[in-house]
């Protein structure tokens, strides 16, 4: 191994603690990823940020669907055995 790999190795590992040093709290704690927003969920977007957006990309969106959104209706419907 020569001189200046370890040098490199040194000064990351001493980079490497002074960024951790001055992260935020927040993000020191948070090592789990944040969960998704689902239809049922507060945050979720009502039906005039859908339409926004729906727009903003000219038409090009699908609403989301439970996928076993045909078999609440009617259980035995060919839909549902789709």
């Amino acid at each position: 191994m020569n001189r200046r790999s370890v040098l490199k190795g040194m000064a990351a590992g001493v980079l490497q603690s002074i960024a951790l040093r001055n992260l935020p709290v927040e993000a020191k704690t948070s090592s789990l990823a944040r969960r998704r927003v689902r239809p049922s969920d507060p945050e979720w977007p009502n039906a005039a940020s859908w339409e926004k957006l729906r727009q903003a990309v000219d038409g090009n969106l699908l609403r989301p669907q439970a996928l076993l959104a045909p078999c609440e209706a009617e259980p035995k419907a060919v839909a549902c055995a789709d």
